[in-house]
């Protein structure tokens, strides 16, 4: 399997697949309520919807460096500001995550293969995921989507 393959099989089972350490973040989200997805069962903790945009918009982010953006934080900030959280805009927000997930694999299919070992940014800044390669970044946002998945389902016991 070549690093290309290895890192796509990785992040879709991050998302919606089947990881060796428990459900994807697809599952875990598939039966958390809008109601449930804005409680803050744990004071001073992020919501499971806050939590889902933060995934979001680091997948946006990373997926264009893959499409030539200088690094920075992500477009939505690294805590994105949640409105509103009703029915509707819960189903936008998955419905988002699912197709930034898809447009990061699309551009990691475009990458050029030769590429994967070249560095991101110029200086190691561990936040925001600079001074390692473009494959390091792409393993750590797989581990970024399951530290995330972790939480979010423990939140969700929380509301049970």
């Amino acid at each position: 399997m070549s690093q290309k393959q290895q890192l796509i099989k990785e992040l879709d089972a991050a998302i919606k697949g089947e990881p060796w350490h428990g459900p994807s973040l697809k599952q875990i989200l598939k039966d958390i309520s809008p109601i449930d997805a804005i409680k803050r069962p744990i004071a001073n903790a992020h919501s499971i919807a806050e939590l889902v945009l933060h995934i979001l918009a680091w997948t946006e982010e990373v997926s264009e460096r893959l499409e030539g953006k200088s690094p920075s934080d992500p477009n939505r900030g690294d805590w994105p500001v949640l409105d509103n959280t009703n029915a509707e805009n819960w189903s936008r927000i998955l419905s988002e995550l699912m197709n930034a997930h898809q447009i990061l694999i699309n551009n990691i299919i475009d990458f050029p293969d030769g590429d994967f070992d070249k560095v991101v940014g110029n200086d190691r800044d561990a936040p925001l995921g600079t001074g390692i390669s473009f494959a390091e970044m792409l393993h750590g946002l797989a581990q970024h989507h399951a530290y995330h998945a972790g939480q979010i389902s423990l939140l969700s016991k929380f509301n049970q």
